[in-house]
């Protein structure tokens, strides 16, 4: 990809730009993800427990979630989804980020909670975020 495009880098930021690469090449897997529904409540019940009404209480619960992530900010969104959706580790979620542990862990805090005030606005009270 350097050879081919020769984007011009400062002399020093290379690993930035590496990190830059590695974050937005996460990002559009993220988005290839989503579109797929692979980020689903329902895939962790058994197939013989799950009646259509659970099928159905599960895509609205999945739905509501959706909702809410849309309406959290991106780097919170970003930092929620890499740590749960993804189960990566904070050190990982940091270099996809191109920020550090304690930005990422802060990002979660905030995010967390931004999650929990969208959710309060759907009506769920009791989310164990």
């Amino acid at each position: 990809m350097i050879l081919i495009d020769k984007p011009k880098i400062a002399d020093g930021a290379f690993r930035a730009y590496l990190f830059r690469v590695a974050r937005n090449m996460a990002f559009h897997q993220w988005k290839r993800r989503i579109k797929q529904n692979e980020f689903s409540l329902s895939e962790d019940l058994p197939a013989d427990e799950n009646t259509p009404d659970d099928a159905m209480i599960m895509d609205e619960r999945n739905q509501t979630l959706h909702r809410c992530l849309n309406g959290i900010a991106p780097q919170y969104r970003e930092a929620l989804w890499l740590i749960y959706g993804m189960e990566l580790s904070y050190d990982q979620t940091a270099r996809i980020m191109g920020c550090n542990r304690k930005r990422v862990d802060n990002l979660l805090v905030k995010g967390k909670k931004a999650l929990r005030t969208e959710l309060e606005k759907e009506g769920i009270t009791n989310a164990n975020i």
